[in-house]
């Protein structure tokens, strides 16, 4: 078998990394988590009982426990999308997209010490995005194939609304609570970036 596990959750990696979740997803929650193999899921990834589609999914349902019961209801629903869910192609969101999201939800949740709940919906193309509106500000966070792609539109004070784009990594943490905080209201009246 090759070092390199192709389409593991989605994107490229070390073989010895998913060896180690594997290992840890069963001593820690008793898990019989399955080594992605070729001629799999779409992704890489089984997506029956055990399969590390499925483990990863429950990580992500775990994770939430910590969020408002309507979130954790919506991040369920979403777990539940099959291929074709909106009846014009539309794939299931990624397990590790979701997880990706639920962890970032609770860090911002952690940081920020409430977290303002966003609407979260998941895409046509297999992500998530989590979105926030206020009275003269909006933040799209949106998962894409390399990161976080984020959308934000202010009105200012002379009525015109002012549009910001930026992109960063699923774990940069620091910017991606810079921008949360400019949506609420904590962060300078200007976008952080």
């Amino acid at each position: 078998m090759s070092s390199t596990v192709e389409h593991a959750f989605g994107r490229p990696g070390n073989l010895s990394t998913y060896t180690k979740l594997a290992e840890a997803l069963q001593q820690t929650r008793g898990l019989s988590a399955s080594l992605p193999q070729p001629g799999l899921h779409a992704y890489g990834l089984r997506t029956g009982a055990g399969g590390m589609a499925d483990s990863v999914r429950n990580i992500a349902l775990d994770s939430s426990i910590l969020l408002s019961s309507q979130l954790r209801t919506k991040i369920k629903e979403i777990t539940k999308l099959k291929l074709n869910w909106d009846n014009e192609g539309a794939r299931p969101v990624k397990p590790y997209v979701l997880a990706d999201a639920v962890e970032t939800l609770n860090r911002l949740r952690t940081t920020a010490g409430i977290l303002c709940e966003p609407y979260l919906v998941p895409t046509f193309d297999g992500y998530v995005q989590m979105e926030w509106h206020g009275a003269n500000r909006s933040l799209d966070i949106e998962a894409v194939e390399k990161g976080w792609h984020v959308t934000a539109t202010e009105t200012g004070t002379d009525g015109y609304r002012r549009y910001y784009t930026a992109e960063c990594d699923r774990s940069d943490f620091d910017k991606i609570d810079r921008y949360y905080q400019w949506v609420i209201g904590n962060e300078l009246l200007i976008w952080p970036f």
